[in-house]
C-alpha cells in the first residue's frame, strides 16, 4: 500500500517541521506548496524563529547581534519580551547569526588613518558598527566616523586626566521599544593611568564615572 505525503494529517507534518533547525526549515519551505504553507504558520503564530535563535544561538552571542541589554535577568521575563518582538525580526537575527559563519572570502577594503599629532600616541584601540575609537597617551577618547568614506569625522568623546589603558564598545538598547524604532545607544567604556573607569553614551555630552580604583585599570570588557 502506497502512502504519499499528502496522506499525511497536518498535525504530523507540523510536528516534524517544528523540529527542524532553521536552515533545514529554510530549505522544507521550497520543497512543496503544502510545507510552505505549513511553515508561514509556524513563523506567524508559533514563533519557530525565536525557537530556533534560543536554540541555535549561545546567549551571549544573541545579545550580541540583537545590540539588547534586557534588565530582567529571569528566564520568564526573557522570554516573554522576546515574544513582543516580530516574528521576521527573529528570521533576520537567525540569517545574521548564519552570515557570520559562511563569510568565508572577502574583499579586505584597507583605509589610512592620520591624525594631528597635538592628540599624542594612540594606546587603545576598539572598533564597532563602523566606528573606531581611539585612546590616546594624554587621555583623549576619539571616535572616528564614516572611515571608509570621505569627509572623516573626528569627535572627542572624553578626556582622562592620564593615558587610556584599555576601552570597550557596545551597542544597546534597553527595552523592546528602542529596539524596534532602531534608537539604541553606542556606550564607551574606558580605563586609564588615573584609576578611573568611565561610560560614554555617544548620544549625550557628558561621561559618568563608575568608580575610582587604586591601581591602574588594564581591561574592559
Amino acid at each position: 500500500m502506497e502512502v504519499f505525503i499528502s496522506d499525511i494529517p497536518e498535525e504530523i507534518h507540523m510536528f516534524i517541521l517544528s523540529r527542524l533547525d532553521g536552515q533545514s526549515l529554510v530549505r522544507a519551505k521550497r520543497t512543496c506548496k503544502m510545507w510552505a504553507c505549513l511553515i508561514e504558520n509556524l513563523e506567524k503564530f508559533f514563533g519557530i524563529w525565536l525557537m530556533c535563535c534560543l536554540n541555535e544561538i549561545p546567549l551571549f552571542m544573541l545579545t550580541e547581534i540583537m545590540g539588547y541589554n534586557q534588565k530582567k535577568t529571569d528566564h520568564k521575563s526573557l522570554i516573554k519580551s522576546y515574544k513582543q518582538l516580530p516574528w521576521i525580526f527573529w528570521r533576520e537575527i537567525y540569517a545574521e547569526y548564519k552570515r557570520a559563519f559562511t563569510i568565508e572570502w572577502a574583499k579586505m577594503k584597507m583605509a589610512d588613518l592620520y591624525y594631528d599629532q597635538a592628540h599624542s600616541v594612540v594606546t587603545s584601540l576598539a572598533i564597532k558598527d563602523g566606528k573606531l575609537l581611539t585612546g590616546h597617551e594624554d587621555g583623549s577618547v576619539f571616535c572616528w566616523k564614516n572611515v571608509a568614506m570621505e569627509g572623516l569625522d573626528l569627535k572627542l568623546v572624553h578626556k582622562h586626566q592620564r593615558r587610556v589603558t584599555c576601552m570597550a564598545v557596545t551597542t544597546t538598547c534597553t527595552d523592546v521599544s528602542e529596539l524596534l524604532s532602531s534608537k539604541c545607544h553606542t556606550l564607551i567604556v574606558t580605563g586609564s593611568q588615573d584609576y578611573g573607569v568611565f561610560v560614554s553614551d555617544m548620544t549625550k555630552p557628558n561621561s559618568t564615572e563608575l568608580d575610582y580604583y587604586n591601581l591602574q585599570i588594564n581591561s574592559v570588557r
